[in-house]
């Protein structure tokens, strides 16, 4: 379920906003949590916003629908992806998601990471899955200033403008309010080894069957 139409805003790296009714400070697995996508202009330091409703560990995809055109439209360049968990002022490491109006990243894993219901960091698990797409490697830094090495699918051009929506897996991984472990983490590596990922989100909704446990768009 779609909580907030895109909103722009002016973007600050240490002031994005997720605005949501969601007044929890720890959860439990089924609760539901508010996910917030960030979508950062480089050029004009203006961002816009998609928030998301989602259940704590449920394998979610999430879909945005029509940002690849609603970004076009305002003349597409350089834009980047931060991903926040309701309220909090932890974000997501700062990626690509349109370099120079040519290279689109489309697909995205992330995986919150919790400790006895705290979100405690939010983790890009990306990879080149899908052979028939180019793949770059780069390094991105976490919340704590840690960088690391990640690789992501890309597009050089898009077929169709849906092609080109940004689409993100959610899942879980720690343990909830309750001491119980997060088990959704667990099915994205199973799972993406069953499909090509240029497949995944190439029609409707029942592409998803079967392989997500949740669909919000």
């Amino acid at each position: 379920m779609l909580l907030l139409l895109i909103l722009i805003q002016t973007y600050n790296s240490l002031n994005l906003k997720c605005v949501s009714s969601d007044v929890n400070e720890t959860y439990t697995r089924g609760e539901h949590m508010t996910i917030c996508i960030h979508f950062i202009n480089k050029i004009e330091q203006t961002g816009q916003r998609l928030a998301f409703d989602v259940k704590v560990d449920r394998y979610t995809a999430l879909y945005a629908k029509n940002s690849y055109t609603t970004l076009k439209a305002k003349g597409l360049t350089n834009h980047t992806i931060a991903v926040q968990a309701n309220k909090h002022a932890l974000i997501s490491p700062i990626i690509d998601y349109v370099i120079n109006s040519t290279n689109v990243y489309p697909i995205y894993s992330l995986v919150v990471n919790m400790e006895d219901g705290n979100v405690t960091d939010l983790i890009w698990d990306n990879g080149c899955w899908d052979s028939s797409m180019e793949c770059s490697d780069y390094v991105i830094t976490n919340s704590n200033g840690d960088t690391f090495s990640d690789s992501n699918n890309y597009y050089t051009e898009c077929t169709t403008d849906m092609d080109c929506d940004a689409k993100f897996y959610i899942s879980f991984i720690g343990t909830d309010a309750s001491g119980n472990y997060m088990e959704s983490a667990g099915k994205r590596i199973s799972r993406f080894r069953q499909y090509a990922v240029s497949d995944m989100f190439s029609s409707a909704k029942n592409v998803f069957d079967g392989y997500v446990d949740d669909i919000r768009t």
